[in-house]
Formats: C-alpha cells, structure tokens, sequence
C-alpha cells in the first residue's frame, strides 16, 4: 500500500527492562507487519537508547518524556518476563495523567522445561495501572487486532460462557475457594476460579484472562481464612477494583466475603466489612446463594 494513503500513528512503547535491542525488535516487527496494512505505525521513542535513567532524575528529562508521549495516539505497555516494574509504572502513571489510551502487549515469555509458557506475575501497582487497557496479548502477529483497536472495530473472538462470579483468593486459600466455586457452580451460576477456569480457557495469557473474567464478573466473592491473605498484593487489588467499579455505578452486583480459620469480622479490612461477610465458622454457605442470583 503506497505510505501516501496510509493513516499515521503515534505509539509510545512504554518498555521496562532497559532492553533496547527489544524496542528495536519490535519496531522491526511492526515495519514488516504493517508494511500491507493501511496503517503507519512511528515508535516515538524507538530512536532514545536507553532512557531509563531519565524516568526518575532530573525535571528536563520528565519534561521532555512527557513532551514526547503528548504525540502518541496510544502508549503501548510492553510487558516482558523480566522487566523492571518502577520504570514502566511510571511512566503509565504519566500516560495517565495526559489520559493516553494505553494498550497492553504481551512481548516475549518464558516456558518451562516441558515448554509450556509459565504464567506472567506483576505487582499490584502494575495491575490496577493497566485495569481497562486493551488487550493484545499475543506472541505472534499484531496486526489483526492492533488494527481493529485503532479502527475503534471489536476483533471476532471465539465465544466464552460469561462469567458471573469472580472468586478472589490467595493460592493459600485455594481449598476455601474451591469449595465456594463448588457451592456456587452447584446452584447453576458460573464462576472464575483461576486454577479451575484458566486450565479450561486453553489460553497461556493469564492476565488478560483474569482482566477479562473481572470485567465480565457481577459479583465477587473474596475467600479468605487470614487478615494476611485477604490483604495480599493481588487480592487486595482485584477486591479494591471491584468496589471502585460498584462505586462508580459501573458495577451493580455484590462483594461477599467468604472467612474460616478463626479469621473474624473485626480482622477484615474496614471496605470489606462494610458489604456482606460469611463466617463458615458459625454460618453454612449455603447462604451465599441468595447474594448470586
């Protein structure tokens, strides 16, 4: 396609790992994938070197990343296996603040020793950062649905059973969870339990799954048996999300919390405590149905 009927677009890559020759990498990817597309893709900062330095010193160099990013149609959030999360979250913190569309891309992964991809950790910071991104969680070509964010077009995906209920918990709660998905498969609602569901989805980009059943999800159900899990990097998040979204209007569902273990209402944080809380140590979960119908 000749470059004169192309439309042309901004990105800044938010890369964190200071691995320039991977900024270079995909760069070269997007000119060869892009090369018969209608579109002109131009990395801002795909010619700065190693800038990392500059995310964190002097005002000069914030200004000029700031000036720099104000360009971009969207922010790109590379996520790479070993990236170097301070650097990356500040600058989606600033992506924010100028109210950039950021858009998530999965770069590069790490697989055992069988090959199967391991599944990507981030911080809670990263997480609540990139809640409502777009998603391009892929490995191999962009192109498709790249394309159809920047052509405002939804991507035909294969079809999921909706999500009703999002089960929060630490991995040290799993047992508890397990037997609140039960309950709640048991009465016919659906659930998200992400060592049950994610296994079923046959997708090895976990957190653009999580992403998506909490975006999906009416209600949420924390299960927890110490105040110390509950308040856990991850779970914290997804449960502080979750009632921002019920207190925006966005959502309209419930947030239950599950305890056993001798946790006592007392313990729970005072946001959970506000909504309804089961204690398995006096009370059968039975009870819960009447919150997920």
């Amino acid at each position: 396609m000749n470059s004169n009927t192309k439309t042309h677009i901004n990105v800044w890559a938010a890369f964190a790992d200071r691995d320039t020759a991977a900024l270079q990498r995909m760069s070269d990817a997007f000119e060869r994938e892009f090369s018969r597309s209608q579109y002109d893709i131009c990395v801002l900062n795909e010619s700065w070197g190693d800038f990392s330095h500059l995310l964190r010193n002097a005002s000069d160099d914030t200004d000029r990343i700031t000036e720099t990013m104000r360009k971009a149609d969207y922010v790109l959030a590379c996520l790479t296996p070993d990236l170097i999360e301070e650097d990356l979250v500040a600058q989606l913190r600033r992506a924010h603040a100028l109210g950039k569309e950021i858009i998530v891309f999965y770069y590069g992964r790490k697989c055992d020793a069988q090959g199967k991809a391991l599944s990507p950790r981030f911080s809670a910071d990263i997480f609540l950062l990139l809640q409502g991104a777009r998603q391009v969680a892929l490995w191999g070509s962009p192109t498709q649905e790249l394309e159809a964010i920047f052509s405002r077009k939804t991507p035909v995906l294969p079809e999921k059973n909706r999500t009703t209920v999002f089960l929060s918990h630490n991995h040290r709660d799993y047992e508890l969870a397990k037997r609140v998905y039960d309950q709640v498969t048991g009465f016919g609602s659906e659930a998200f339990l992400s060592e049950v569901s994610l296994p079923q989805l046959g997708s090895c980009d976990y957190m653009k799954e999580i992403d998506t059943a909490l975006e999906e999800a009416q209600h949420m159900v924390v299960a927890g048996t110490s105040v110390e899990n509950i308040m856990s990097g991850w779970v914290e998040a997804e449960w502080r999300l979750f009632i921002n979204e019920k207190r925006s209007g966005r959502k309209t569902g419930n947030i239950i919390t599950v305890m056993d273990g001798g946790l006592t209402h007392g313990e729970l944080p005072m946001s959970l405590r506000y909504y309804e809380v089961i204690d398995l140590g006096t009370e059968s979960l039975d009870r819960i149905e009447k919150y997920l119908s």
